[in-house]
């Protein structure tokens, strides 16, 4: 299959066994296919009181499974995918702040539509009623899901084509999802309801559990296309740069900044950055706090602004926050450290008026206090088991990034007040660290465990003052060779750990931080060499920057920066498109090239 990228006037394309796609609307819901349904998670999704919900299983031509008909290049510009066949070409384009989904040929064909009602985690296939019925010229298809004959929700799908000419096929057929088999994310299998069979050119699909609320969208969308595909467009603001003579790297570059937009959502009166998708179509604090820098980058400070002075709200009385939004699980050890961080950027940057400034030290002197109160010992921070964004592992103790993440909490502080003792607390805990963490070569990653993991590199990002540039260089050197991927990236853990596990294990997340290597690890490690010494660290640098473009365009989801990679070769897996991945991509090449 032929993949091509078609931004602004720059164009690249490179042939690949398969190519999938992530589109969205801005308001949480997305749109995603391979070439035929190869995930539970792929299809058409959108939000609901923060609930996500799956409609469409997918959308096939009638003679889809001709060998001479299948996909043979597929065409994305940020805005919409292309699919072409033999004869036929697709276009699949999802408007922003609706829930609809647009499908047009360049030819009229018959088109079955296939049906997987459900909310996105759940597997239970009983209690499924579907009834098909015309309604102002348009299909609705209503579904009722019931358990122990109790109604759980209803959701309406209404389907408005350029011509109604269609019939019920109301049948039930087996998928097998490879993509679900290869992660280890049962099930494997899934009866979807195959619903209709239409002959048309263009097709609108509005999902809603409101059905009047469908019918209307429908008619509208249908109605101002035209409109809304030029709107889109006109939004998405194209960042060549001069600096980049890398044709790839510039494409590479707007694709991140637009994947990161498809995260960057309001949904139910919330606005903030998903963590990612599929399937952590969740607010979560750390990974949104990260983040943020990105938004920075790209100017969209007044947006980065109200999710950070908005979220002062949400520091507990121990000094934490939550871990995601809506249904958190857990507390996060580091959200709060990384809310001020990006509080910090907004200062230096001299975006922040007195009065925010004044809200902004009185909660950080609360949290400090909270966070000394409740989790220090000697000076440090620690935190409990699986507590750390390392959450599979359970680096209890005294971790460095944690620490790294008070030291900024102290600086900002005394940024804000100027006081003696915010400049004491600072200066105090640095000495500590670097007295109980630093032997000269090597910055631990806990006190209790000397096993090396990449967190050092988060550490320099964010309390470069820790070290000297030349005790960073040692550590660096210390640390590359145990953690190095030769095709571009970093270990979770020293590869001649018992711990390391060279291929991703999936849903079983024993590899999680115990080999796979992280693309927003990779690119933050990238950032802080370049700072540190960019002659030296050169091949490092160029090598991650090599990877991650690659993954971004041609391994996985269209455009998109995955979660992570196996360490044993450069792979997308894990969550195909993840907010902090590509954020720290633009990161990265910003720093470079900005």
């Amino acid at each position: 299959m032929k993949i091509v990228y078609e931004i602004g006037k720059k164009k690249i394309s490179s042939n690949a066994e398969k190519a999938n796609f992530i589109l969205s609307n801005k308001k949480g819901g997305y749109f995603s296919l391979s070439d035929s349904p190869k995930s539970r998670y792929q299809g058409f999704f959108f939000m609901d009181d923060l609930r996500m919900f799956k409609t469409v299983e997918n959308i096939e031509l009638v003679n889809n499974a001709k060998t001479d008909n299948k996909i043979n290049e597929i065409c994305y510009d940020l805005i919409k995918i292309k699919r072409k066949r033999k004869g036929i070409i697709e276009t699949l384009f999802m408007p922003n702040n609706f829930n609809s989904l647009v499908y047009e040929l360049n030819k009229k064909s018959d088109i079955l539509i296939y049906l997987d009602v459900k909310e996105s985690y759940d597997n239970d296939e009983g209690g499924r009623f579907y009834d098909i019925f015309e309604e102002k010229n348009k299909v609705v298809i209503k579904f009722t899901k019931k358990k122990n004959e109790l109604e759980q929700f209803v959701i309406y799908s209404v389907v408005k084509a350029d011509k109604l000419s269609y019939e019920k096929v109301n049948r039930w057929v087996k998928r097998e999802y490879e993509l679900d088999k290869n992660r280890n994310s049962p099930p494997y299998e899934r009866y979807v309801y195959n619903a209709l069979k239409l002959n048309a050119k263009r097709i609108v699909i509005s999902c809603s559990k409101n059905k009047d609320r469908a019918l209307k969208e429908a008619d509208f969308i249908f109605k101002n296309l035209y409109k809304t595909k030029k709107l889109a467009g006109l939004n998405k603001k194209i960042r060549f740069n001069k600096k980049i003579k890398n044709k790839e790297l510039d494409i590479s570059y707007n694709c991140a900044v637009n994947s990161l937009d498809k995260l960057h959502v309001s949904v139910d009166h919330t606005k903030g950055i998903l963590a990612g998708l599929p399937w952590f179509f969740q607010f979560w604090n750390r990974d949104e706090f990260i983040s943020l820098k990105a938004l920075i980058l790209i100017d969209k400070i007044r947006e980065t602004k109200g999710i950070l002075l908005n979220q002062l709200k949400g520091i507990k009385t121990n000094g934490r926050m939550l871990d995601r939004y809506p249904n958190p699980v857990m507390e996060s050890v580091d959200a709060t450290g990384w809310l001020f961080v990006r509080i910090m950027d907004l200062l230096e940057r001299k975006k922040l008026s007195q009065k925010e400034k004044k809200i902004v030290r009185e909660r950080l002197e609360f949290c400090i206090g909270a966070l000394l109160k409740n989790y220090s010992k000697n000076g440090l921070i620690y935190c409990n088991k699986k507590e750390s964004w390392m959450d599979t592992i359970d680096r209890e103790g005294f971790n460095i990034e944690i620490q790294a993440l008070q030291l900024c909490m102290y600086k900002l502080l005394n940024k804000l007040d100027g006081g003696k003792f915010s400049k004491y607390l600072e200066e105090k805990m640095r000495r500590d660290i670097r007295k109980y963490f630093w032997d000269g070569k090597l910055l631990l990653d806990n006190l209790n465990d000397r096993v090396i993991r990449p967190n050092v590199f988060i550490a320099a990002y964010l309390y470069p003052e820790l070290l000297t540039k030349g005790e960073w260089t040692r550590c660096f050197e210390r640390v590359l060779p145990k953690l190095w991927l030769k095709w571009g990236g970093l270990a979770s853990v020293d590869k001649d750990s018992p711990y390391f596990i060279e291929r991703h294990t999936g849903e079983n997340n024993r590899s999680y931080h115990n080999g796979d290597s992280w693309f927003w690890i990779n690119n933050i490690a990238a950032i802080v060499m370049y700072r540190t010494d960019k002659s030296r660290f050169k091949d490092y640098i160029a090598k991650i920057i090599e990877a991650s473009t690659k993954e971004i365009l041609w391994k996985g989801a269209l455009g998109c920066s995955a979660e992570l990679s196996s360490a044993s070769s450069l792979q997308s897996e894990g969550c195909w498109l993840q907010a902090w991945s590509n954020a720290t991509y633009v990161e990265l090449i910003d720093e470079i090239f900005g």
